[in-house]
């Protein structure tokens, strides 16, 4: 068959019926691939809006964070003002009681060592060291005896005398009776 036999209709629905396939498969691919980029980018939104919530999320947040920071700092620092207020006022207070308040701490001192001075010869006595009695006597005596004119030092002076002369009683006591033996007297006269 030659060229010329066929139908001139014929050929051009050939060629229609070729191009239009052709074309068909063509436009499908392409309506293929519009729809895969269609997609795509549907998934590229969907994936950079939830970036973008998270971020905003974050960034309340922290907005929240620095505004609570924000009032705990100013909390503190008016704390820090009413301990700063408190203190200059606690000082000026102490400040014109500065004098008084050294002397009662010297004074409670002094008391301390006068309890102590007060207490000690009678434990001694207690205890049956005769000796130690009659050297802490002459010891206090000595030291206080500057002071005396001070009713709590007088006061201890006396109680002290007063232990001194029971020691040495019964010190005499012990000397008289010749069943006490010499050693009972001999070791506090040593030792004072």
């Amino acid at each position: 068959m030659d060229r010329s036999s066929k139908c001139p209709k014929t050929e051009k629905l050939s060629n229609f019926e070729e191009n239009s396939l052709n074309a068909l498969i063509e436009e499908e691919e392409m309506v293929s691939a519009v729809r895969r980029l269609d997609s795509d980018v549907h998934q590229i939104v969907y994936e950079n809006y939830n970036k973008f919530l998270t971020a905003t999320s974050t960034v309340r947040k922290i907005q929240d964070e620095f505004t609570q920071l924000d009032s705990e700092m100013k909390s503190l620092s008016q704390s820090m003002t009413k301990i700063s207020t408190l203190i200059g006022n606690l000082g000026g207070v102490l400040g014109e009681k500065r004098d008084d308040i050294l002397q009662l701490g010297s004074s409670y001192k002094v008391v301390n060592s006068l309890k102590h001075i007060f207490d000690l010869p009678q434990g001694e006595f207690d205890e049956g060291n005769y000796g130690e009695v009659l050297r802490m006597y002459k010891m206090a005596e000595e030291s206080l005896d500057e002071y005396k004119e001070v009713a709590t030092v007088q006061s201890v002076l006396e109680k002290s005398k007063k232990i001194y002369d029971i020691t040495e009683n019964h010190l005499m006591e012990q000397l008289r009776n010749p069943a006490s033996g010499t050693e009972f007297v001999r070791k506090p006269l040593i030792c004072f």
